[in-house]
Protein backbone atom coordinates (compact mmCIF):
# COMPACT_ATOMS: atom_id res chain seq x y z
CA UNK A 1 0.00 0.00 0.00
CA UNK A 2 1.49 3.50 -1.26
CA UNK A 3 1.82 6.20 1.81
CA UNK A 4 -0.74 8.06 0.19
CA UNK A 5 -3.19 5.46 0.32
CA UNK A 6 -2.24 4.75 4.23
CA UNK A 7 -2.98 8.50 4.80
CA UNK A 8 -6.39 8.63 2.84
CA UNK A 9 -7.68 4.93 4.70
CA UNK A 10 -6.56 6.89 8.30
CA UNK A 11 -8.76 9.55 7.19
CA UNK A 12 -10.94 7.80 6.31
CA UNK A 13 -11.48 5.65 9.09
CA UNK A 14 -10.23 8.25 11.95
CA UNK A 15 -11.60 11.59 10.94
CA UNK A 16 -10.06 14.85 12.36
CA UNK A 17 -12.10 16.26 15.93
CA UNK A 18 -13.30 19.07 13.53
CA UNK A 19 -14.79 16.74 10.24
CA UNK A 20 -16.16 14.44 13.20
CA UNK A 21 -20.61 15.34 13.59
CA UNK A 22 -20.99 16.11 17.08
CA UNK A 23 -22.88 14.14 19.80
CA UNK A 24 -26.00 16.02 19.18
CA UNK A 25 -26.18 14.96 15.58
CA UNK A 26 -25.16 11.67 15.82
CA UNK A 27 -28.17 11.05 18.68
CA UNK A 28 -30.42 12.85 16.15
CA UNK A 29 -29.35 11.02 13.25
CA UNK A 30 -29.93 7.25 15.06
CA UNK A 31 -33.37 8.51 15.67
CA UNK A 32 -36.44 6.89 13.80
CA UNK A 33 -37.75 8.91 10.90
CA UNK A 34 -40.93 9.73 12.38
CA UNK A 35 -39.65 11.21 15.78
CA UNK A 36 -37.14 13.55 13.61
CA UNK A 37 -40.29 14.72 11.50
CA UNK A 38 -42.16 15.49 14.46
CA UNK A 39 -39.34 17.34 16.00
CA UNK A 40 -38.72 19.47 13.08
CA UNK A 41 -42.24 20.49 13.09
CA UNK A 42 -42.30 21.25 16.37
CA UNK A 43 -39.21 23.11 16.77
CA UNK A 44 -40.77 25.40 13.37
CA UNK A 45 -44.34 25.73 14.67
CA UNK A 46 -42.52 27.19 18.02
CA UNK A 47 -40.69 29.15 16.05
CA UNK A 48 -43.55 30.37 14.06
CA UNK A 49 -45.21 31.35 16.93
CA UNK A 50 -42.56 33.09 18.87
CA UNK A 51 -43.14 35.55 15.93
CA UNK A 52 -46.74 35.42 16.07
CA UNK A 53 -46.74 36.46 19.82
CA UNK A 54 -43.97 39.26 18.68
CA UNK A 55 -46.74 40.77 16.10
CA UNK A 56 -49.43 40.31 18.15
CA UNK A 57 -47.71 42.36 21.25
CA UNK A 58 -46.74 45.21 19.07
CA UNK A 59 -50.48 45.30 17.64
CA UNK A 60 -51.88 45.19 20.96
CA UNK A 61 -49.74 47.57 22.59
CA UNK A 62 -50.22 50.16 19.62
CA UNK A 63 -53.86 49.67 18.52
CA UNK A 64 -56.82 50.29 20.89
CA UNK A 65 -57.90 47.15 21.30
CA UNK A 66 -57.66 46.77 25.09
CA UNK A 67 -57.41 50.64 26.61
CA UNK A 68 -59.26 53.84 26.45
CA UNK A 69 -56.31 55.59 27.38
CA UNK A 70 -56.21 56.43 23.79
CA UNK A 71 -52.74 58.28 22.10
CA UNK A 72 -53.46 61.51 20.11
CA UNK A 73 -53.11 58.77 16.81
CA UNK A 74 -55.55 56.51 18.05
CA UNK A 75 -58.31 59.47 18.65
CA UNK A 76 -57.59 61.03 15.57
CA UNK A 77 -58.69 57.12 14.20
CA UNK A 78 -61.93 57.19 15.87
CA UNK A 79 -62.51 60.60 15.04
CA UNK A 80 -61.80 60.37 11.45
CA UNK A 81 -63.58 56.83 11.45
CA UNK A 82 -66.68 58.99 12.61
CA UNK A 83 -66.65 61.77 10.16
CA UNK A 84 -66.09 59.98 7.11
CA UNK A 85 -69.16 57.45 8.08
CA UNK A 86 -71.09 61.16 7.70
CA UNK A 87 -69.10 61.70 4.60
CA UNK A 88 -69.80 58.21 3.10
CA UNK A 89 -73.60 58.76 4.10
CA UNK A 90 -74.04 61.85 2.40
CA UNK A 91 -71.91 60.67 -0.79
CA UNK A 92 -74.74 57.84 -1.36
CA UNK A 93 -77.33 58.40 -4.33
CA UNK A 94 -80.20 58.87 -1.91
CA UNK A 95 -79.16 59.84 1.64
CA UNK A 96 -81.69 58.53 4.37
CA UNK A 97 -82.12 61.72 6.25
CA UNK A 98 -81.54 61.61 10.01
CA UNK A 99 -78.75 59.42 9.72
CA UNK A 100 -75.90 58.70 11.88
CA UNK A 101 -77.32 59.41 15.19
CA UNK A 102 -74.89 57.52 16.83
CA UNK A 103 -71.80 58.75 15.47
CA UNK A 104 -73.37 62.46 15.64
CA UNK A 105 -73.44 61.64 19.74
CA UNK A 106 -69.65 60.44 19.20
CA UNK A 107 -68.41 62.84 17.85
CA UNK A 108 -69.98 65.45 20.47
CA UNK A 109 -68.11 63.35 23.07
CA UNK A 110 -64.86 63.23 21.68
CA UNK A 111 -64.04 65.92 19.44
CA UNK A 112 -64.13 68.49 22.95
CA UNK A 113 -61.39 65.81 24.82
CA UNK A 114 -59.19 65.69 21.26
CA UNK A 115 -59.54 69.25 21.14
CA UNK A 116 -58.50 69.74 24.80
CA UNK A 117 -55.82 67.48 25.03
CA UNK A 118 -54.27 68.40 21.52
CA UNK A 119 -55.94 71.67 20.49
CA UNK A 120 -57.37 72.12 16.73
CA UNK A 121 -55.50 70.43 13.75
CA UNK A 122 -56.64 69.14 10.03
CA UNK A 123 -58.38 66.15 11.56
CA UNK A 124 -60.57 68.80 13.81
CA UNK A 125 -61.01 70.88 10.75
CA UNK A 126 -62.03 68.15 8.60
CA UNK A 127 -64.90 66.69 11.30
CA UNK A 128 -66.01 69.84 11.47
CA UNK A 129 -67.02 71.09 7.89
CA UNK A 130 -68.13 67.39 7.72
CA UNK A 131 -70.15 68.03 10.54
CA UNK A 132 -71.17 71.56 8.52
CA UNK A 133 -72.41 70.26 5.33
CA UNK A 134 -74.33 67.56 7.40
CA UNK A 135 -76.55 70.28 8.97
CA UNK A 136 -76.88 72.25 5.90
CA UNK A 137 -77.50 68.99 3.99
CA UNK A 138 -81.16 68.38 6.71
CA UNK A 139 -81.71 72.06 6.19
CA UNK A 140 -82.63 72.19 2.51
CA UNK A 141 -84.62 68.76 3.41
CA UNK A 142 -86.38 71.02 5.91
CA UNK A 143 -84.53 68.93 9.11
CA UNK A 144 -82.99 71.09 11.61
CA UNK A 145 -79.92 70.37 14.36
CA UNK A 146 -79.87 73.48 16.29
CA UNK A 147 -77.98 71.52 19.02
CA UNK A 148 -75.73 70.30 16.59
CA UNK A 149 -75.10 73.60 15.19
CA UNK A 150 -74.36 75.12 18.27
CA UNK A 151 -71.98 72.43 18.91
CA UNK A 152 -70.24 73.23 15.82
CA UNK A 153 -70.20 77.23 16.48
CA UNK A 154 -68.75 76.69 19.82
CA UNK A 155 -66.09 74.18 19.30
CA UNK A 156 -64.81 74.73 15.76
CA UNK A 157 -61.85 76.91 14.95
CA UNK A 158 -62.57 80.56 15.02
CA UNK A 159 -60.69 81.02 12.07
CA UNK A 160 -62.28 78.24 10.26
CA UNK A 161 -59.09 75.98 9.31
CA UNK A 162 -58.79 74.06 5.99
CA UNK A 163 -61.88 74.00 3.69
CA UNK A 164 -61.36 69.65 3.50
CA UNK A 165 -64.46 67.74 4.46
CA UNK A 166 -67.69 66.77 3.94
CA UNK A 167 -68.44 66.12 0.37
CA UNK A 168 -67.85 67.65 -3.54
CA UNK A 169 -69.30 66.99 -6.96
CA UNK A 170 -67.59 65.29 -9.54
CA UNK A 171 -68.06 65.04 -13.17
CA UNK A 172 -66.89 62.13 -15.38
CA UNK A 173 -65.26 64.69 -17.41
CA UNK A 174 -63.23 65.45 -14.67
CA UNK A 175 -61.92 61.65 -15.03
CA UNK A 176 -62.04 61.72 -18.57
CA UNK A 177 -59.49 64.19 -18.69
CA UNK A 178 -56.84 63.01 -16.21
CA UNK A 179 -57.01 59.63 -17.81
CA UNK A 180 -56.22 60.64 -21.20
CA UNK A 181 -53.04 58.96 -21.57
CA UNK A 182 -51.48 55.47 -22.79
CA UNK A 183 -51.97 53.58 -19.39
CA UNK A 184 -50.83 50.43 -20.88
CA UNK A 185 -47.89 51.95 -21.91
CA UNK A 186 -47.26 53.40 -18.87
CA UNK A 187 -47.83 50.27 -16.64
CA UNK A 188 -45.46 48.41 -19.33
CA UNK A 189 -42.69 50.72 -18.84
CA UNK A 190 -42.30 50.29 -14.81
CA UNK A 191 -39.69 47.81 -13.53
CA UNK A 192 -37.44 46.79 -10.98
CA UNK A 193 -34.77 49.18 -11.58
CA UNK A 194 -31.44 47.97 -9.64
CA UNK A 195 -28.74 50.60 -10.80
CA UNK A 196 -29.48 53.89 -10.56
CA UNK A 197 -27.60 57.63 -11.42
CA UNK A 198 -25.01 58.23 -8.73
CA UNK A 199 -26.50 61.43 -7.20
CA UNK A 200 -29.04 62.28 -4.83
CA UNK A 201 -32.64 62.56 -6.07
CA UNK A 202 -34.58 66.22 -5.90
CA UNK A 203 -36.19 66.06 -2.54
CA UNK A 204 -39.22 67.91 -4.65
CA UNK A 205 -39.79 64.96 -6.61
CA UNK A 206 -39.90 62.29 -3.95
CA UNK A 207 -41.90 64.43 -1.92
CA UNK A 208 -44.32 64.98 -4.78
CA UNK A 209 -44.79 61.00 -5.53
CA UNK A 210 -45.20 60.55 -1.39
CA UNK A 211 -48.67 63.65 -1.60
CA UNK A 212 -49.68 61.64 -4.61
CA UNK A 213 -49.52 58.24 -2.85
CA UNK A 214 -51.47 59.20 -0.59
CA UNK A 215 -54.27 59.64 -2.51
CA UNK A 216 -54.48 55.48 -2.69
CA UNK A 217 -57.28 54.44 -0.35
CA UNK A 218 -57.28 53.77 3.40
CA UNK A 219 -59.91 52.16 5.68
CA UNK A 220 -61.88 54.46 6.50
CA UNK A 221 -59.85 57.62 5.53
CA UNK A 222 -57.42 56.71 8.70
CA UNK A 223 -53.98 56.85 6.74
CA UNK A 224 -51.86 55.31 8.52
CA UNK A 225 -48.92 54.90 6.43
CA UNK A 226 -45.78 56.42 7.46
CA UNK A 227 -42.66 56.46 4.78
CA UNK A 228 -38.90 57.01 6.43
CA UNK A 229 -36.87 58.21 4.07
CA UNK A 230 -32.75 57.54 4.47
CA UNK A 231 -30.00 59.58 2.14
CA UNK A 232 -26.99 58.85 4.02
CA UNK A 233 -24.58 56.60 2.70
CA UNK A 234 -24.05 55.20 6.29
CA UNK A 235 -27.23 54.74 7.17
CA UNK A 236 -28.35 53.27 4.26
CA UNK A 237 -25.68 50.51 4.14
CA UNK A 238 -26.68 50.04 7.25
CA UNK A 239 -30.42 49.78 7.35
CA UNK A 240 -30.05 47.24 4.28
CA UNK A 241 -27.74 45.09 6.21
CA UNK A 242 -30.72 44.04 7.51
CA UNK A 243 -32.11 43.12 4.13
CA UNK A 244 -31.31 39.96 1.89
CA UNK A 245 -32.55 41.44 -1.40
CA UNK A 246 -30.10 43.84 -2.32
CA UNK A 247 -27.06 42.29 -3.01
CA UNK A 248 -25.07 43.30 -5.60
CA UNK A 249 -26.68 46.92 -6.05
CA UNK A 250 -27.33 47.99 -2.30
CA UNK A 251 -24.24 49.48 -2.44
CA UNK A 252 -25.04 52.13 -4.97
CA UNK A 253 -28.75 53.19 -3.65
CA UNK A 254 -29.16 56.76 -3.66
CA UNK A 255 -32.66 57.13 -1.85
CA UNK A 256 -33.81 54.56 0.34
CA UNK A 257 -37.47 54.72 1.56
CA UNK A 258 -39.09 52.69 4.40
CA UNK A 259 -42.55 52.39 3.98
CA UNK A 260 -44.41 51.79 7.45
CA UNK A 261 -47.80 51.48 8.75
CA UNK A 262 -49.14 52.68 12.20
CA UNK A 263 -50.78 50.26 13.57
CA UNK A 264 -52.33 52.78 16.37
CA UNK A 265 -54.69 53.51 13.99
CA UNK A 266 -56.59 50.55 14.63
CA UNK A 267 -59.03 49.71 16.85
CA UNK A 268 -60.11 45.97 17.23
CA UNK A 269 -59.10 42.38 16.89
CA UNK A 270 -60.51 42.05 13.66
CA UNK A 271 -58.41 45.22 12.28
CA UNK A 272 -55.29 43.03 13.17
CA UNK A 273 -54.37 42.23 9.34
CA UNK A 274 -55.30 45.31 8.22
CA UNK A 275 -52.02 47.53 8.18
CA UNK A 276 -50.90 45.08 6.36
CA UNK A 277 -54.03 46.31 3.33
CA UNK A 278 -53.34 49.89 3.42
CA UNK A 279 -49.87 49.67 3.54
CA UNK A 280 -49.87 47.27 0.80
CA UNK A 281 -51.94 49.45 -1.18
CA UNK A 282 -50.10 52.81 -0.05
CA UNK A 283 -46.70 50.85 -0.86
CA UNK A 284 -48.04 50.13 -4.81
CA UNK A 285 -49.63 53.69 -5.05
CA UNK A 286 -45.49 55.29 -4.01
CA UNK A 287 -43.98 52.84 -6.33
CA UNK A 288 -46.20 54.39 -9.32
CA UNK A 289 -45.74 57.96 -8.24
CA UNK A 290 -41.85 57.52 -8.34
CA UNK A 291 -42.32 56.07 -11.76
CA UNK A 292 -44.48 59.25 -12.80
CA UNK A 293 -41.49 61.28 -11.56
CA UNK A 294 -39.41 59.04 -13.95
CA UNK A 295 -37.55 57.91 -10.99
CA UNK A 296 -36.75 54.13 -10.96
CA UNK A 297 -37.25 51.83 -7.62
CA UNK A 298 -37.22 48.55 -6.59
CA UNK A 299 -39.39 47.15 -3.90
CA UNK A 300 -37.20 45.40 -1.23
CA UNK A 301 -39.24 42.78 0.90
CA UNK A 302 -39.34 42.91 4.69
CA UNK A 303 -40.59 39.17 5.61
CA UNK A 304 -38.04 38.80 8.48
CA UNK A 305 -38.53 37.45 11.68
CA UNK A 306 -38.79 39.13 15.06
CA UNK A 307 -35.47 39.50 16.09
CA UNK A 308 -34.04 41.24 12.79
CA UNK A 309 -37.25 43.46 12.55
CA UNK A 310 -36.50 44.56 16.25
CA UNK A 311 -32.80 45.47 15.16
CA UNK A 312 -33.98 47.42 11.69
CA UNK A 313 -36.14 49.38 13.66
CA UNK A 314 -33.53 50.15 15.98
CA UNK A 315 -30.90 51.36 13.65
CA UNK A 316 -34.02 53.05 12.01
CA UNK A 317 -35.31 54.57 14.51
CA UNK A 318 -38.36 53.54 13.71
CA UNK A 319 -40.74 53.32 16.27
CA UNK A 320 -42.51 50.21 17.83
CA UNK A 321 -46.31 51.29 17.10
CA UNK A 322 -45.54 51.38 13.30
CA UNK A 323 -45.31 47.77 11.05
CA UNK A 324 -42.84 47.69 8.17
CA UNK A 325 -44.01 46.65 5.08
CA UNK A 326 -41.08 46.96 2.61
CA UNK A 327 -37.66 48.82 2.18
CA UNK A 328 -37.77 50.56 -1.43
CA UNK A 329 -34.74 51.52 -3.42
CA UNK A 330 -35.04 54.67 -5.00
CA UNK A 331 -33.06 56.86 -7.50
CA UNK A 332 -32.25 58.81 -11.23
CA UNK A 333 -32.74 55.87 -13.95
CA UNK A 334 -29.16 55.78 -16.15
CA UNK A 335 -29.60 56.52 -19.83
CA UNK A 336 -29.37 52.84 -20.47
CA UNK A 337 -29.37 49.63 -18.04
CA UNK A 338 -30.79 46.10 -18.09
CA UNK A 339 -33.91 44.87 -16.32
CA UNK A 340 -35.47 41.73 -15.56
CA UNK A 341 -38.31 40.81 -18.08
CA UNK A 342 -39.98 39.12 -15.44
CA UNK A 343 -42.93 37.47 -17.39
CA UNK A 344 -46.28 37.55 -16.20
CA UNK A 345 -48.95 35.08 -16.61
CA UNK A 346 -51.57 35.08 -18.75
CA UNK A 347 -54.69 36.83 -17.39
CA UNK A 348 -56.99 33.98 -17.23
CA UNK A 349 -54.78 32.73 -14.64
CA UNK A 350 -55.70 35.56 -12.78
CA UNK A 351 -59.15 36.89 -13.67
CA UNK A 352 -61.63 34.20 -12.59
CA UNK A 353 -65.21 34.99 -14.34
CA UNK A 354 -68.53 33.54 -12.75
Amino acid sequence: MSEETKQAASKTADPSPAARPSLSWRLWSKLPAPIRKWSRETIVKRRVAANYKYDMRRYVDASSTLTKEYSRESYRALITMDYHRLEKGMALPEPRLGFGVDVLKRLQRDLPKYISAHGHDDMTDVAFNALREYVGFHAKQGMDFPELQAFVDSQARRDGGCESGGTHALARREVEDATGFDASRFFMSRHSIREFVQAPVEAEKIERAVRHAMESPSVCNRQSWRVHWYRKRERIDQMLSFQDGNRGFGHAVPELLVITSDMSAFTKAGERNQCWVDGGMFSMALVLALHAERLGSCCLNWSVEASRDSAMRASGQIPDNEAVMMMLAVGEIPGELRVAQSPRRPVEHVLRRD
